[in-house]
């Protein structure tokens, strides 16, 4: 139900921004048309109601394809992501559980409590114990798939600061993290 919820919101969202971008379009039209009534932006404009029903259309689509693809994709429901490049992801389920899904060397999700994104590596702190766990805090390697371990916050943070990664201290949540990428896409790219 939250999934579906959370599409009908985001298709809505999605004619609301088509509309707004629409409007600018045709502002920046009737802008461009005024330098010399016989450019091409003017023969656009004199089928006014056909141009704004195909600039609403195209914008939709675009923004309805953008949203399924990695870059676009929020999450539907109780499913939150972000995007890493690669192809990477880190997700969180329910706002609870953290995770970043399964990597080369290991069997399951590395489910983590704090974390920091560079720009080829995650840096965090591990949840739980399991066998692929060989320690508390982990380098993810975004790049080659592959983790590496720390049995505590002093071997992490020395590994860090000889390989010029942030350290422990630097670490925050899933929610800052998801906020300070969606919300800066946001104001960028339309969703």
């Amino acid at each position: 139900m939250g999934v579906l919820f959370h599409f009908v919101f985001s298709l809505f969202k999605i004619i609301v921004h088509a509309y707004i971008y629409s409007f600018i379009t045709i502002l920046l039209f009737e802008y461009l048309s005024r330098k010399n009534s016989n450019n091409w932006f003017s023969k656009v404009l004199k089928d006014f109601p056909k141009f704004k029903i195909i600039c609403r259309f195209i914008y939709s689509v675009g923004l309805f394809i953008f949203m399924f693809t990695h870059w676009g994709d929020r999450g539907l429901g109780d499913i939150s992501r972000i995007p890493l490049s690669y192809g990477r992801e880190i997700g969180n389920i329910d706002g609870t559980n953290t995770f970043i899904p399964n990597t080369n060397n290991r069997r399951s999700d590395i489910n983590i409590e704090k974390f920091v994104i560079t720009e080829d590596v995650v840096c965090g702190e591990v949840i739980g114990d399991t066998i692929d766990y060989k320690g508390k805090y982990f380098v993810f390697d975004i790049k080659t798939n592959d983790v590496g371990f720390f049995k505590d916050r002093i071997k992490f943070d020395k590994y860090a600061i000889e390989n010029k990664l942030p350290t422990a201290d630097k670490f925050n949540d899933f929610f800052y993290h998801y906020s300070k990428y969606w919300n800066t896409w946001r104001l960028l790219v339309f969703v």
